[in-house]
């Protein structure tokens, strides 16, 4: 069982590239001229 528990700052890691893909993704989805919709998202992903 201990092989599964990682430690604290592997964990960090791992949210911290899930975060960034999160913001790519919205970056490339959300259209250009939408930018008041993209300021809502990036302020919701950060609450």
């Amino acid at each position: 069982m201990k092989n599964f528990i990682l430690s604290h700052k592997r964990w960090q890691q791992i949210f911290d590239v899930q975060l960034l893909i999160a913001l790519i993704g919205i970056f490339l989805e959300v259209p250009s001229q939408n930018k008041k919709s993209l300021g809502i998202l990036i302020q919701g992903a950060f609450l």
